[in-house]
């Protein structure tokens, strides 16, 4: 009696076994180019804080002057070229990346 329930359960679960294996999820295709959901002109339409408002940072004198007297087109100049981007520049930089898919065609002889 045991034998028989026993061959009865193998033989049925194999078959399930195969309806609910699914393909592994490590073989998905990631090939294209891929871009931040962003507008480049979201900070400037978007809310945040007043030019000037330093509401809970620690700011001393030398800090808030420079800070008050920073000009984004400083970066134009030829010896500031090289400096790393900073926040609003950064929707122009790395994370606008394209991956493309290399394939090996085999020889026919």
């Amino acid at each position: 009696m045991f034998r028989k329930i026993l061959r009865a359960v193998s033989l049925l679960s194999v078959p399930a076994a195969l309806l609910v294996a699914a393909p592994a999820s490590a073989q998905v295709n990631l090939s294209g180019d891929w871009s931040p959901r962003t507008h480049e002109d979201q900070p400037d339409r978007g809310p945040g804080p007043e030019l000037g408002d330093y509401t809970g940072l620690p700011l001393t004198d030398g800090a808030r002057l420079a800070a008050d007297s920073w000009d984004a087109s400083r970066l134009t100049l030829r010896e500031h070229q090289c400096k790393v981007h900073n926040g609003p520049y950064i929707f122009h930089g790395p994370l606008q990346v394209r991956i493309w898919e290399e394939k090996i065609r085999a020889r026919s002889s």
